[in-house]
């Protein structure tokens, strides 16, 4: 398999980098701690649902921290029928999205932290011998980009699915 390298991880945990980047502050940083604790949630989105962060301040950040560029799925264009050979639950699922590709280079944006089970992943759905190069985006916009990209589909899905219930 022509495995992509991947980027060094730094080791400061996702809301010590927010409280260094100056976006939440420690008593909100321990009050969301606290409360992953109890749920099991992930930090970050405990964080974005209370307001403490944008999903955009909150993504840059874990670019940053896994060494990836930004991207805004909502502001850019992207090759939906690329996207289109893959299931769309598989995209959901894991949390990545197939952004373009040029020969054996394939662009692909994810809301996960980069890791050998991802490009697994992405090397069964586009072939091992494709080079990866990671973005990072928000959980939102793989959602809407997937919608976007599977629209009719997902339109003729839902009528068939309301055709079997009546």
């Amino acid at each position: 398999m022509n495995a992509s390298p991947l980027p060094v991880i730094a080791p400061l945990p996702i809301g010590s980098a927010l409280v260094v980047a100056g976006l939440i502050d420690r008593h909100t940083l321990e009050w969301a701690l606290a409360r992953q604790q109890r749920t099991g949630e992930r930090l970050g989105r405990i964080l974005v649902n209370c307001g403490a962060v944008s999903r955009l301040e909150l993504q840059r950040v874990l670019g940053e921290k896994w060494e990836l560029p930004f991207v805004d799925l909502l502001e850019m264009s992207f090759d939906a029928e690329l996207a289109q050979t893959c299931e769309p639950e598989r995209l959901l699922d894991g949390g990545w999205f197939p952004l373009e590709r040029s020969g054996d280079r394939l662009v692909v944006a994810t809301c996960e932290p980069p890791s050998v089970e991802l490009l697994d992943a992405i090397h069964a759905a586009f072939g091992a011998e494709c080079v990866v190069e990671l973005r990072t985006t928000t959980p939102l916009d793989i959602e809407r980009a997937v919608t976007a990209a599977f629209h009719d589909d997902l339109i003729e899905r839902s009528t068939a699915g309301l055709l079997t219930r009546c």
